[in-house]
């Protein structure tokens, strides 16, 4: 739960935040060449489309008419780890580097590319979850992972722990000047807008289910790597053994103020006893082949004893409990449609033909970016079909989001988004089935008058049902 400090108006920017981790999700990255930290486009737009078209190859040999200026998107930096991923800047690399990149950067000739590709095929046969915070080990069409996320916790109650009144009073403690234009409407759907320029602009924001809690581990993993033991530590943990519990909990910090449960209880709500059985038994294997890589990696033993199964599956509940969904918009797009009326207007002319088979490759439509990003205080803000706010990317262009008031907020008032899209146009019942698997009954005030007209209205329906 968030409260406004102080009065907002419609339109104005509540709280801007940078994400903990966050990682591209595999169909995007078959689309769209994006930096591993930030999700910002890259390279050129020969270089991207060449990606897009790569499924299928243009016929003849193309170019694009333009100017070598105009062509380039963004830089394109290579990992320094020898994997596949791409940034947009060594900042955003050493940005991975520090949430713990490495201990996934798998270059296709590394010693332990086998012990990937055996958690990798898990994944991709039991449940991508556990694949999807893997950094890429090679070919140009595989993911390119960095760094990863969690989801929207449901509401207050299902916190870890009580927030403290400080955070909670700190939403718009520094109200940033409004945005302009102000908001058009406050419904959610219009988060999911075309974009109105071929700059990386409006962007859609969505709850994602997917667990992300590989990357979660090994950020952890990365951080207790690094750890200064304190005079209190025991002497193994001092030595460089396995770490003190003190230690521990000081490298789960970041995560701590998350709610969590574990994976497969809250996946199988209402299921049969088999079904988490399964669940278990596969996020057990899956921890089993997670474990085997990061000590092919390098990693010893003892630093990795505090990676038990229950803690494994608390972090992949806190994965499913927390992500989010980041749209960014896709500088190719607009291009694309242009070129397609250059190609018109000039036919077979002036290298027309290899654009021809160009376009022809390419698919109706380029994507959007789609990664997931975890964000310590967006997480907190709580659900309403009603929201008083929404969240935005177009500022930046990269994963940073803002939360933006959709109405006038007092000072004091809670401030909630909406964890669906269908808030305005279906009825209550529907909507809690939407929101049936963040583990909570939705009891808003926009639910509590509708329910209240449907108890009012019902003995009238039946009465006009009866013979």
């Amino acid at each position: 739960m968030l409260l406004a400090s102080r009065r907002a108006r419609r339109g104005a920017r509540l709280l801007t935040e940078a994400p903990l981790l966050t990682m591209q999700l595999p169909h995007s990255a078959a689309e769209v060449l994006a930096c591993a930290w930030c999700l910002r486009p890259l390279g050129t737009l020969t270089r991207q489309l060449a990606h897009l078209a790569a499924p299928h190859p243009p016929a003849s040999p193309w170019e694009l008419p333009l100017d070598e200026a105009d062509d380039v998107i963004a830089p394109a930096v290579p990992c320094a780890g020898g994997c596949a991923a791409l940034f947009c800047a060594s900042g955003c690399a050493e940005a991975a580097a520090a949430a713990g990149h490495r201990w996934l950067c798998v270059p296709p000739a590394a010693a332990h590319a086998r012990q990937y590709e055996r958690f990798r095929a898990h994944a991709l046969a039991e449940y991508d979850g556990f694949f999807l915070f893997g950094a890429q080990a090679g070919t140009p069409q595989a993911p390119r992972f960095c760094l990863a996320s969690p989801q929207l916790p449901a509401r207050a109650p299902l916190l870890a722990q009580p927030l403290a009144p400080p955070l909670l009073c700190s939403l718009s403690a520094r109200l940033a000047p409004p945005l302009a234009p102000p908001l058009a409407s406050p419904r959610l759907s219009h988060l999911r807008a075309s974009l109105p320029s071929p700059l990386p602009a409006p962007t859609s924001f969505a709850p994602h289910p997917a667990p992300r809690s590989p990357q979660i581990a090994c950020h952890i993993l990365h951080a207790l790597l690094e750890r200064k033991p304190e005079p209190s530590c025991p002497a193994d943990c001092t030595s460089g053994g396995t770490p003190c519990a003190a230690c521990v909990q000081r490298a789960s910090a970041p995560f701590s103020a998350f709610c969590r449960g574990l994976w497969w209880e809250i996946s199988c709500v209402g299921a049969e006893e088999e079904s988490r059985e399964a669940l278990k038994s596969s996020a057990a294997r899956a921890l089993r082949l997670l474990l085997a890589l990061l000590r092919a990696a390098g990693v010893a033993p003892a630093p990795l004893a505090w990676l038990r199964l229950d803690v494994w599956g608390e972090l992949l509940g806190l994965a499913r409990q927390n992500s989010l969904c980041v749209e960014l918009a896709n500088p190719t797009r607009h291009f694309v449609q242009t070129l397609r009326e250059w190609q018109r207007c000039h036919g077979g002319g002036g290298g027309g033909g290899g654009v021809r088979a160009l376009l022809a490759a390419l698919p109706p439509v380029a994507e959007c970016v789609v990664g997931t990003a975890l964000y310590s205080r967006l997480a907190r803000l709580n659900h309403s079909c009603a929201p008083n706010a929404h969240v935005r990317f177009d500022r930046s262009g990269g994963h940073e989001a803002d939360v933006v008031a959709t109405r006038d907020i007092e000072e004091g008032e809670e401030v909630t988004i909406s964890y669906i899209d269908c808030n305005e146009r279906a009825r209550v019942r529907e909507r809690r089935e939407e929101l049936a698997d963040y583990g909570f009954v939705c009891d808003c005030r926009k639910c509590e008058v509708e329910l209240g007209w449907e108890r009012r209205l019902r003995p009238r329906r039946d009465a006009l049902d009866a013979p």
